[in-house]
Protein backbone atom coordinates (compact mmCIF):
# COMPACT_ATOMS: atom_id res chain seq x y z
CA UNK A 1 0.00 0.00 0.00
CA UNK A 2 1.36 3.34 -1.31
CA UNK A 3 2.38 5.89 1.74
CA UNK A 4 0.25 8.44 1.35
CA UNK A 5 1.06 12.70 0.08
CA UNK A 6 1.38 13.87 3.32
CA UNK A 7 3.28 11.01 5.03
CA UNK A 8 6.20 11.02 2.13
CA UNK A 9 6.12 14.71 2.15
CA UNK A 10 6.84 14.39 6.11
CA UNK A 11 9.82 11.60 5.52
CA UNK A 12 11.27 13.88 2.85
CA UNK A 13 11.36 16.78 4.34
CA UNK A 14 12.73 14.71 7.72
CA UNK A 15 15.72 13.18 5.92
CA UNK A 16 16.04 17.07 3.92
CA UNK A 17 16.08 18.33 8.35
CA UNK A 18 18.80 16.03 9.39
CA UNK A 19 21.13 16.20 6.58
CA UNK A 20 21.30 19.70 6.80
CA UNK A 21 21.83 19.98 10.61
CA UNK A 22 24.31 17.34 10.34
CA UNK A 23 26.30 19.06 8.10
CA UNK A 24 25.78 22.12 10.06
CA UNK A 25 26.77 20.43 13.08
CA UNK A 26 29.90 19.03 11.56
CA UNK A 27 30.96 22.31 9.98
CA UNK A 28 30.21 24.33 12.78
CA UNK A 29 32.44 21.71 14.80
CA UNK A 30 35.29 21.76 12.69
CA UNK A 31 35.38 25.77 12.68
CA UNK A 32 35.42 25.83 16.88
CA UNK A 33 38.27 23.33 16.80
CA UNK A 34 40.25 25.18 14.47
CA UNK A 35 39.37 28.19 15.95
CA UNK A 36 40.63 26.79 19.60
CA UNK A 37 43.70 25.28 18.00
CA UNK A 38 44.73 28.64 16.92
CA UNK A 39 44.03 29.57 20.07
CA UNK A 40 46.10 26.98 21.64
CA UNK A 41 48.91 27.63 19.49
CA UNK A 42 49.13 31.33 20.22
CA UNK A 43 49.55 30.55 23.61
CA UNK A 44 52.00 27.98 23.15
CA UNK A 45 53.86 31.06 21.49
CA UNK A 46 53.56 33.01 24.28
CA UNK A 47 54.82 30.33 26.56
CA UNK A 48 58.12 30.39 23.96
CA UNK A 49 58.64 33.96 24.58
CA UNK A 50 58.36 33.49 28.36
CA UNK A 51 61.05 30.87 28.49
CA UNK A 52 63.21 33.40 25.04
CA UNK A 53 62.65 36.65 28.05
CA UNK A 54 64.01 34.10 30.79
CA UNK A 55 66.86 33.49 28.51
CA UNK A 56 70.39 35.73 28.57
CA UNK A 57 74.20 35.00 27.37
CA UNK A 58 76.32 34.12 30.18
CA UNK A 59 80.22 34.84 30.26
CA UNK A 60 81.35 31.85 28.77
CA UNK A 61 79.19 32.26 25.47
CA UNK A 62 77.10 30.13 26.79
CA UNK A 63 72.62 30.38 27.14
CA UNK A 64 71.42 30.17 30.94
CA UNK A 65 68.04 30.12 31.55
CA UNK A 66 66.88 32.22 34.77
CA UNK A 67 66.11 30.19 37.83
CA UNK A 68 62.63 31.98 38.17
CA UNK A 69 60.53 31.49 35.11
CA UNK A 70 57.35 33.57 34.08
CA UNK A 71 55.46 30.86 34.94
CA UNK A 72 55.58 28.34 37.58
CA UNK A 73 53.81 25.56 35.94
CA UNK A 74 56.79 24.76 33.90
CA UNK A 75 58.36 23.31 37.63
CA UNK A 76 55.55 20.95 38.24
CA UNK A 77 55.31 17.79 36.46
CA UNK A 78 51.12 17.36 36.98
CA UNK A 79 50.86 20.53 35.32
CA UNK A 80 50.91 19.58 31.67
CA UNK A 81 52.86 22.42 30.89
CA UNK A 82 56.59 21.45 30.13
CA UNK A 83 59.86 23.21 28.32
CA UNK A 84 63.06 22.91 26.31
CA UNK A 85 65.47 25.01 25.12
CA UNK A 86 68.37 23.59 22.88
CA UNK A 87 71.45 24.47 20.76
CA UNK A 88 71.27 23.47 17.08
CA UNK A 89 74.47 22.01 16.72
CA UNK A 90 73.49 19.79 20.06
CA UNK A 91 76.00 21.00 22.49
CA UNK A 92 73.61 22.46 24.87
CA UNK A 93 69.99 21.70 26.23
CA UNK A 94 67.72 22.70 28.67
CA UNK A 95 64.84 21.04 29.94
CA UNK A 96 62.03 22.45 32.05
CA UNK A 97 61.59 20.72 35.77
CA UNK A 98 58.31 19.46 34.47
CA UNK A 99 59.63 17.11 32.54
CA UNK A 100 61.31 15.21 34.88
CA UNK A 101 61.83 11.60 32.96
CA UNK A 102 59.64 12.01 30.30
CA UNK A 103 60.83 11.56 27.03
CA UNK A 104 58.88 14.05 24.86
CA UNK A 105 60.01 14.57 20.68
CA UNK A 106 60.32 18.02 20.54
CA UNK A 107 61.43 19.16 16.77
CA UNK A 108 64.86 19.72 17.17
CA UNK A 109 67.13 22.11 15.08
CA UNK A 110 65.07 24.49 13.21
CA UNK A 111 66.37 27.58 11.48
CA UNK A 112 65.97 31.52 12.82
CA UNK A 113 62.06 32.40 12.78
CA UNK A 114 61.04 29.16 11.96
CA UNK A 115 58.23 26.97 13.68
CA UNK A 116 56.34 24.06 13.94
CA UNK A 117 53.60 22.83 15.79
CA UNK A 118 51.92 19.46 16.19
CA UNK A 119 50.05 16.70 18.22
CA UNK A 120 51.79 13.59 19.41
CA UNK A 121 50.40 11.03 21.59
CA UNK A 122 52.93 9.40 24.15
CA UNK A 123 53.41 5.62 24.68
CA UNK A 124 51.12 6.08 28.25
CA UNK A 125 48.22 7.42 26.17
CA UNK A 126 49.11 10.75 26.89
CA UNK A 127 48.36 13.66 23.99
CA UNK A 128 50.27 16.92 23.73
CA UNK A 129 50.86 19.39 21.28
CA UNK A 130 54.41 20.71 21.07
CA UNK A 131 55.51 23.89 19.46
CA UNK A 132 58.74 25.13 18.70
CA UNK A 133 60.57 27.82 17.47
CA UNK A 134 63.84 28.23 15.78
CA UNK A 135 65.92 31.73 17.45
CA UNK A 136 69.42 32.96 16.83
CA UNK A 137 71.25 34.54 19.69
CA UNK A 138 72.29 38.20 18.27
CA UNK A 139 74.82 38.82 21.30
CA UNK A 140 76.72 35.47 21.29
CA UNK A 141 80.43 35.50 20.51
CA UNK A 142 79.22 33.02 17.88
CA UNK A 143 76.63 35.07 15.86
CA UNK A 144 75.78 31.87 14.12
CA UNK A 145 74.56 30.17 17.66
CA UNK A 146 70.78 28.82 16.79
CA UNK A 147 68.44 27.94 19.46
CA UNK A 148 64.99 26.05 19.16
CA UNK A 149 62.86 27.14 21.94
CA UNK A 150 60.02 24.42 22.89
CA UNK A 151 56.86 23.73 24.46
CA UNK A 152 54.47 21.06 25.09
CA UNK A 153 51.17 21.34 26.84
CA UNK A 154 48.61 18.27 28.22
CA UNK A 155 45.61 18.28 25.04
CA UNK A 156 43.26 17.31 28.36
CA UNK A 157 41.79 20.34 28.31
CA UNK A 158 41.36 21.14 24.94
CA UNK A 159 39.39 18.08 24.14
CA UNK A 160 37.53 18.46 26.96
CA UNK A 161 36.13 21.96 25.78
CA UNK A 162 35.58 20.06 22.03
CA UNK A 163 33.51 17.73 23.95
CA UNK A 164 31.47 20.22 25.45
CA UNK A 165 31.26 22.15 22.32
CA UNK A 166 30.10 18.98 20.53
CA UNK A 167 27.67 17.86 23.40
CA UNK A 168 26.17 21.63 23.56
CA UNK A 169 25.77 21.62 19.92
CA UNK A 170 24.24 18.45 19.14
CA UNK A 171 21.66 19.19 21.87
CA UNK A 172 20.83 22.67 20.51
CA UNK A 173 20.83 21.39 16.89
CA UNK A 174 18.75 18.53 17.89
CA UNK A 175 16.49 20.08 19.96
CA UNK A 176 15.61 22.86 17.06
CA UNK A 177 15.43 19.66 14.25
CA UNK A 178 12.49 17.82 16.61
CA UNK A 179 11.02 21.28 17.11
CA UNK A 180 10.48 21.16 13.71
CA UNK A 181 9.49 18.21 13.06
CA UNK A 182 6.65 18.77 15.61
CA UNK A 183 5.97 21.88 13.60
CA UNK A 184 5.66 20.16 10.48
CA UNK A 185 3.85 17.18 11.29
CA UNK A 186 1.11 19.33 13.42
CA UNK A 187 0.49 20.94 10.03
Amino acid sequence: MPLSLNTRVLIAASAVLFSFFGLAEITLEKIYHDSIEQDLEERMFGHVYALISAAEMGDDGRLIMDKELPDTRFYDPESGLFGEVSSNDGSWLWRSESIEAMSIPFTKNLPRLAESGRQITLPDGQRLYLFSYGVVWSDSPDPGQDYTFSVAQDMTEFDARITAFRSSLWGTLGGVALLLLAVQWGI
